[in-house]
């Protein structure tokens, strides 16, 4: 319940595109993108007390290749499709809890939202 979207995610990652090829094709020419940063070298290194030493990129796990990657703040890039979810006609409501799925003849309806606002009694809620 976060007081906008990406409010909750606070986190800096490498975040792998394909996803977000697959959802919205043109993100990647849209000047108000996220995710800016590729990803152009990787290096590993071993750190000791005395400084560091660089390992050859031939014995680390392919998962360890970061080549077409991008280095981007999550909480921004949840922001970003939040707007365009809501572009799309998705309306989102940040700050309220979601306290039930509605489901109606197996399609999810809607979200029922906790307790907040104001009580019957007219105080404010936690």
């Amino acid at each position: 319940k976060g007081s906008e979207v990406g409010a909750h995610i606070l986190s800096g990652a490498v975040i792998d595109p394909i996803g977000l090829d697959g959802l919205l094709p043109e993100w990647r020419t849209d000047p108000d993108r996220p995710l800016k940063t590729e990803v152009t070298a990787d290096e590993f290194m071993y750190l000791g007390h005395a400084g560091g030493v660089r390992l050859p990129n031939v014995f680390m796990p392919k998962l360890m290749n970061n080549h077409g990657n991008f280095v981007g703040s999550l909480g921004n890039l949840a922001r970003y499709l939040g707007r365009k979810a809501e572009e799309l006609g998705v309306e989102i409501y940040p700050g309220f809890p979601a306290s039930e799925v509605l489901v109606e003849d197996g399609r999810v309806v809607g979200v029922a939202t906790g307790d907040m606002g104001v009580s019957r009694n007219g105080e404010p809620n936690a």
